[in-house]
């Protein structure tokens, strides 16, 4: 323990050394980019950016509106021809259901009416109402293909339909969404020129963002230092202490295992107590009393006990 104690003195006396004097460079830097932030120059003013800010907010609007009302449009001019075909396809998943149960019926009459036989070791079986077998699956079949085919017809006639709905709102997209969305790119380029007006910036205002550009980096570059000598002398300190800390670990492990042999003492001599006392009930004559053996040794083991506490 002595060890840790000196090498912390160490490590604190090195940080005191070094460690103000990255962290005044650290403040330093920060004064001077606050400074320099403080200080008028040609940014846009309140005005000028709240109105590119409304152009944008309009712009981007338009944008939503003309999409959405297109989209709204074609949804209700089809709005019949969709009921329709929602009719259809409803019709085509009643016909499956059919089919499906023609298709079990099939299968089970045709397993009804194979009968095997063994004979002498030999299996042999034979068809019954192979033609109803036959006509059975036929009939399953050809419902399934014509209602498959129903179904393809029917999405044609829907698609040819909404055909004219559907041109007219490709020819209205071809129309009205470029122009809405190249506006709102244009609100956006005018806000970006108002926030970062490179072209009209004077020698003064490049020499003053370069100045500040460099602020930045010199304020990152001391913050780096100041990490890195907290870091360093951090390291040398877990390193130094490394078999003071081992020797800590294995001490509370020495602890840990003299305090459960107390507590195990603890409970032994509590229970040897216990079992010392012998109870006698009451009878018509005499009331019922305690009787305590073995005291003396009851006494040296609870003493054991405190004996063994004091030295953990």
């Amino acid at each position: 323990m002595a060890e840790k104690k000196k090498v912390q003195e160490m490590v604190k006396a090195e940080a005191k050394k070094v460690w103000p004097a990255k962290f005044k460079a650290v403040e330093t830097s920060w004064a001077e980019l606050a400074e320099n932030f403080d200080q008028h120059h040609s940014l846009a003013s309140r005005a000028e950016v709240k109105a590119d800010l409304d152009n944008m907010a309009h712009a981007g609007y338009n944008v939503d509106k003309v999409v959405i009302d297109d989209f709204v449009e074609l949804h209700n001019d089809t709005q019949a021809q969709r009921q329709k075909f929602k009719g259809e396809v409803g019709k085509f998943v009643q016909q499956q259901e059919k089919i499906h149960q023609a298709y079990d019926e099939a299968y089970n009459y045709e397993m009804a009416n194979i009968h095997f036989k063994n004979t002498n070791g030999k299996w042999s079986f034979v068809v019954d109402n192979e033609e109803t077998i036959i006509d059975k699956w036929t009939d399953a079949q050809t419902d399934d293909v014509m209602s498959r085919q129903d179904l393809k017809e029917d999405f044609i006639r829907y698609q040819r339909s909404i055909a004219a709905d559907k041109a007219q709102f490709k020819a209205t997209a071809k129309a009205t969404w470029p122009k809405a969305f190249e506006g709102f790119k244009a609100s956006l380029q005018h806000f970006n020129e108002t926030m970062h007006p490179h072209s009209m910036m004077s020698a003064q205002d490049k020499a003053f963002d370069m100045k500040v550009r460099q602020q930045i980096v010199n304020q990152m570059n001391e913050r780096q230092e100041f990490k890195f000598e907290v870091t360093k002398d951090l390291k040398a300190y877990l390193e130094n202490t490394n078999g003071a800390r081992d020797q800590l670990r294995a001490e509370s492990t020495q602890w840990k295992a003299a305090n459960q042999r107390v507590n195990d003492m603890y409970a032994a001599a509590w229970n040897y107590q216990i079992a010392q006392v012998k109870y006698t009930p009451a009878t018509a004559t005499q009331a019922g009393h305690f009787d305590l053996s073995n005291n003396a040794e009851i006494t040296n083991r609870w003493e054991a006990v405190d004996n063994a506490a004091k030295a953990n």
